[in-house]
């Protein structure tokens, strides 16, 4: 009985993603992601509760408009709306890329635009500069990321930082 000739080998597939080295670098990416979006969803959603609860304190003073808690906690919700985008199915590299630099330039922007309605505007700057700050630390502490795309998304984070509150009224 003569033997079949086998059918020709394939080329080793040029397709990125099959290689073990990006799949588990996108995985790694998607599960930090998905971490670094818990942490800010978590952060926000206490910040923006905490102005209602302690509005329901006799004694309490008022810290900040309802409209800057409202904002906070509209953020919570989008952040665990990324969080559940990250913790289900395989993202491309791609979308988690976009999930990274959307993921931290929306807060910022939020930031800004809620913080303008705080009085004294020197006490909204301050704020804004805080929160800016805390959010960096959360990239930098949870994403692996290179210098260079950490510095341009850091850019286009702070564009509402020079049209914020400290700009306004000159």
């Amino acid at each position: 009985v003569a033997a079949m000739p086998s059918a020709p080998r394939s080329a080793p597939s040029s397709n990125p993603s099959s290689d073990p080295f990006e799949d588990e670098s996108r995985g790694l990416l998607q599960a930090r992601l998905a971490l670094m979006f818990a942490v800010l969803c978590g952060v926000s959603l206490f910040y923006g509760a905490s102005h209602f609860v302690l509005r329901l304190l006799p004694l309490s003073e008022r810290q900040s408009p309802t409209l800057v808690a409202v904002f906070t906690l509209l953020l919570a919700v989008v952040m665990g709306l990324l969080v559940l985008r990250c913790r289900t199915g395989k993202r491309s590299m791609t979308e988690l890329l976009a999930l990274d630099a959307v993921g931290i330039t929306v807060p910022c922007w939020q930031t800004a635009a809620a913080l303008t309605t705080v009085e004294p505007r020197n006490e909204g700057s301050a704020s804004i500069v805080l929160g800016l700050t805390y959010l960096f630390l959360a990239r930098a502490i949870l994403l692996p990321s290179s210098g260079k795309r950490t510095l341009w998304i850091g850019l286009l984070a702070l564009v509402p930082l020079f049209l914020g509150p400290s700009k306004q009224g000159r």
